[in-house]
């Protein structure tokens, strides 16, 4: 009986200790490259896609500085309709 509970011991340990071990992940990188005929292009795509960018962010701009043009203006108009109302509940009383 001391055996079998000894071996089951021994089971679960080694099974949780492999539970643990997680190898490294690392790709092995060559240390020189000779002319590995890829380009990428990045450096005219990305030129490029900073106008886009920079268009869509200003036209952005413009839309919520509009936006909150208009979220004043009716915040102003709140404000004026409340202290008329604010007036004649005074009257009233």
């Amino acid at each position: 009986m001391r055996m079998t509970h000894l071996l089951l011991s021994a089971v679960i340990a080694i099974t949780l200790a492999g539970c643990a071990y997680h190898p490294a992940r690392i790709e092995p990188v060559p240390g020189i490259i000779i002319d590995d005929d890829v380009w990428y292009g990045h450096d005219h795509d990305d030129w490029e896609h900073r106008k886009e960018w920079e268009k869509d962010r200003k036209e952005w701009e413009k839309d919520r500085r509009e936006w909150e043009k208009e979220q004043h203006k009716e915040w102003r108009e709140r404000q004026k309709e409340r202290r008329k109302w604010e007036k004649e509940r005074r009257k009233k009383n």
